[in-house]
């Protein structure tokens, strides 16, 4: 009997040793594997996870966006009539030239656009002025300057009295420098 036992305990030891080692082997090459798999899998879905909230957290959000994206936009087109795309060389000496005739005591005798001056997104456009004019009529012509919807800077004012000037006549002449801005655009443009 007892080498009946010691004959069947061999084989079932070898098998259960085989079951083992085929156990180990697929442990280690299949079950892991998938385990690893599984842990990635998770790590992505837990990413995901979190992007989704991100996401409707966003949409939550997206109107109140929106409405500053359209109050920003309002206030970039209002700051491009300040600082306009393009020089409008006609426009401006026409309004100047109007500015100077209601005054009717300005007389413009030098009007002469100078070089541009690059700036990056703006260039700077100065336009050398001469002109004869009453004291008064000449301060009312700058606040008029002051108030164009475009900016203008004055500099370089030189004043020189005339002798022969009476209250109708012109009683200074002013030579300066006017200098307006024109937006070259940026790359944040390019987005719409």
């Amino acid at each position: 009997m007892a080498s009946l036992t010691k004959s069947i305990f061999v084989p079932i030891l070898l098998v259960v040793l085989i079951m083992l080692g085929l156990f180990l082997i697929m442990k280690i090459y299949v079950i892991d594997d998938y385990e690893d798999q599984i842990t990635r899998l998770d790590r992505e879905i837990a990413d995901l996870d979190m992007k989704v909230k991100q996401a409707e957290a966003f949409e939550q959000e997206k109107p109140k966006y929106e409405e500053e994206y359209k109050k920003l936009m309002s206030d970039l087109e209002t700051q491009k009539k300040i600082l306009p795309k393009e020089k409008e060389t006609d426009a401006l000496v026409r309004r100047l030239e109007k500015l100077a005739k209601d005054s009717n005591a300005i007389k413009i005798e030098v009007f002469r656009p100078q070089s541009i001056i690059d700036h990056g997104f703006y260039y700077e456009w100065p336009i050398s002025i001469s002109c004869k004019a009453g004291y008064n009529s000449l301060g009312l012509f700058f606040e008029e300057i002051a108030n164009f919807e475009r900016i203008f800077n004055v500099y370089n004012l030189t004043l020189e009295s005339l002798k022969s000037g009476t209250e109708v006549q012109p009683t200074v002449t002013a030579s300066f420098t006017a200098s307006t801005f024109v937006y070259t655009g940026d790359e944040t443009e390019k987005i719409k």
